[in-house]
């Protein structure tokens, strides 16, 4: 994946990240009056406090739920570069599904599906391996950790791919935000300094009489950016209070648009298509064994000169090929080493792993073994 990819990426996370810390979330696009308003006035306003109250009402209601499902998307244009993010989540309060597509408007989709359960993360193998996770000799990490037939790598965190998001229920289901910048300014380390807002808006929704959407919008300006960043944003909560949809619209003239919109749905009955009796694998195992053999390969031809300079020294002496030899040999070559049992080992330390290498002797003859 590019380097151009992860940065936009980066930023469809951190969009994202807003909408979701919301409430839970969802959509429906509209534009609010002129921005005209500091961050202070715009708080004092009668919208913000009927919307922040509407927040509230949606985190208690979020609070006796047992079952969700949502759908996420988002897209962004940036400078000539486009980046696309398609997910759907569904969640109980002990476990959760997702499957996340991004595309960048250049190569096919990446597609993953993960899960949570137990605590941690599960990914097929098969999808871990492919993703940028450093994980080299895979197959022969799995052999030596007795793995060879697991079908799921378990991870304390997302999958390691562009735009994949936390799903575990803790975050989830957790309250809603009573300020509905404040993630999106955090996260951002974006000053409200300078930043201009409209009065909040609120009408029934147009898709369901039942449901009330409130609108704003607002403009900042960013460093890097010829045109003010314009954004509009809608909520809209159900006759439940529950908030069931939201959209963030931004733009910054011909230079940047993003868009975001987020679905959501309590299904206190849902079943969640969940692995079967999974062969699983952690990713910290793995990610250790590969770098261990990673340190052997780095080590095995020193092994080696230790051999070769250990028959050399043997067919000087003309004696046949012993542990002394090996050790003489090292001394010779000034590698560090430890004396083992017929031998030395040569070891090495890379990522919190250490890798070693044997070279013994036995009745003349000499292997060289991982140790």
């Amino acid at each position: 994946m590019t380097k151009s990819f992860r940065t936009t990426a980066s930023m469809l996370a951190t969009a994202l990240a807003f909408v979701a810390t919301i409430t839970g979330v969802n959509a429906q696009s509209a534009t609010a009056d002129t921005p005209s308003l500091t961050y202070s006035q715009f708080q004092a306003t009668q919208g913000f406090t009927d919307l922040s109250a509407a927040a509230a009402r949606s985190a208690t209601y979020l609070a006796t739920l047992q079952g969700m499902s949502q759908t996420m998307n988002i897209s962004e244009f940036v400078s000539g570069f486009s980046v696309g993010f398609d997910a759907q989540i569904a969640a109980t309060r002990t476990a959760a599904s997702a499957h996340v597509s991004v595309s960048n408007g250049i190569g096919p989709s990446q597609t993953v599906d993960y899960f949570f359960q137990n605590g941690s993360y599960l990914q097929s193998i098969v999808d871990y391996l492919n993703g940028d996770v450093g994980v080299n000799n895979a197959s022969a990490a799995l052999a030596r950790l007795g793995k060879k037939s697991a079908t799921m790598v378990i991870t304390p965190t997302p999958p390691d791919m562009n735009g994949v998001i936390p799903i575990d229920p803790a975050t989830l289901f957790s309250p809603s935000s009573q300020d509905p910048l404040f993630s999106l300014l955090g996260s951002s380390g974006v000053s409200t300094d300078n930043m201009l807002f409209s009065d909040v808006t609120s009408a029934p929704s147009q898709s369901d009489a039942q449901s009330t959407t409130y609108t704003y919008s607002g403009q900042l300006t960013l460093a890097g950016l010829n045109s003010p960043l314009v954004f509009n944003s809608s909520l809209t909560f159900n006759a439940d209070g529950f908030m069931t949809a939201a959209t963030v619209d931004e733009s910054a003239g011909s230079a940047l648009t993003l868009n975001i919109s987020v679905t959501q749905a309590a299904n206190n009955a849902i079943v969640l298509n969940m692995p079967v009796s999974p062969v699983t694998v952690s990713s910290d195992a793995l990610a250790a064994m590969s770098t261990k053999i990673d340190i052997e390969i780095i080590l095995t031809p020193r092994a080696k000169a230790i051999a070769a300079k250990a028959k050399l020294l043997a067919k000087k002496a003309k004696t046949a090929t012993t542990a002394a030899k090996l050790i003489a040999a090292a001394k010779a070559l000034k590698y560090k080493y430890t004396a083992v049992k017929n031998g030395v080992k040569v070891s090495a330390k890379m990522n919190g792993s250490t890798g070693s290498m044997c070279v013994t002797a036995l009745k003349g003859k000499i292997a060289i073994n991982h140790c």
